[in-house]
C-alpha cells in the first residue's frame, strides 16, 4: 500500500491564511491591500491586485487587472521563475470579458508586440514580424452573454499588455479597457475585466509543483449576472 503523504501543520496553516487573504483582497484594486503579503512556501509570495513591489523580481499584472502575481524574494528565485516562464513551464490562466461574439470558439493569436514608437507611453501595438517581441495568446470561449464573450486565456509569453493588445487586435477589446477599447468606459468600471485566476509553477528549491487560484472579484461576477439578466 502506498504510504500516505503527510502535509506539515505549518503548511496547512499557511494555506488557510493564504485562502483568507485571497477572500479579503481579491474584490479590490486597493494599492495598500495589494501590497500585503501572503506567503506560500519559501522564496515565493503571491500578491492579489493591480500593483507590485518595484524592487522585487516579479511576474506582474497590468494596472487595474485583478488576480494573482508571483513575486520572487531573491535573485535566485527570480531567475528560476523567469526560466520557467521562458520555457512555458509556468502556467498562467486568466478570465476575461470581451466585447462582441468572439469566433472561432478556440484560437491562438500570435504576433509581434512593441511599444508605440515616438510616444512617451506604455501603450503597445501589434507590429510586423521581427519588429517587436513575439507574443502568443491562446483563448477559449466559455460563454457568450448578450453580445459579449467570457474567455479563458492562457499565455505562452508574457509581454506588457499582451492579452489586451491581442484581443483588441482581433476586434474584441476587454470591457473597461479605456486604453485599447472604448475610452468612454460606458460600464463605469475601475479597470479592464481581466482576472489572473490561476498560477502553476515548480517551486524553485523543492521542485514541488504549486498551483494557486483566486476567485473572481465581486464586481466581475456581478457584471456577468447583469448581462445574463438582460432580455
Amino acid at each position: 500500500m502506498a504510504k500516505e503523504k503527510k502535509i506539515s501543520p505549518l503548511k496547512v496553516e499557511e494555506q488557510k491564511a493564504y485562502n483568507e487573504y485571497v477572500k479579503e483582497v481579491t474584490p479590490t484594486h486597493s494599492l495598500p491591500k495589494n501590497m500585503a503579503k501572503a506567503f506560500l512556501t519559501g522564496g515565493i509570495i503571491c500578491v492579489v491586485g493591480q500593483a507590485i513591489l518595484q524592487y522585487c523580481g516579479s511576474l506582474g499584472l497590468d494596472k487595474d487587472t485583478s488576480g494573482l502575481v508571483a513575486v520572487a524574494k531573491n535573485a535566485y528565485t527570480h531567475h528560476k521563475l523567469t526560466e520557467q516562464m521562458n520555457t512555458g513551464e509556468l502556467k498562467r490562466t486568466y478570465l476575461a470579458l470581451a466585447e462582441g461574439i468572439v469566433t472561432p470558439s478556440e484560437g491562438t493569436v500570435e504576433t509581434d508586440i512593441r511599444r508605440i514608437p515616438g510616444r512617451a507611453t506604455i501603450k503597445r501595438e501589434v507590429c510586423p514580424d521581427g519588429q517587436g517581441e513575439k507574443a502568443i495568446t491562446q483563448y477559449r470561449v466559455l460563454e457568450r452573454i448578450n453580445g459579449r464573450s467570457l474567455l479563458k486565456i492562457q499565455l505562452e509569453t508574457g509581454r506588457t499588455h499582451q492579452i489586451r493588445v491581442h484581443m483588441a487586435s482581433i476586434g474584441h477589446p476587454l470591457l473597461g479597457d479605456t486604453v485599447y477599447g472604448n475610452s468612454k468606459n460606458p460600464y463605469k468600471l475601475t479597470g479592464q475585466t481581466l482576472h489572473a485566476m490561476t498560477i502553476g509553477l515548480e517551486h524553485p528549491r523543492s521542485g514541488e509543483y504549486i498551483e494557486v487560484s483566486a476567485p473572481l472579484p465581486d464586481y466581475f461576477q456581478s457584471l456577468i449576472k447583469k448581462f445574463d439578466n438582460i432580455q
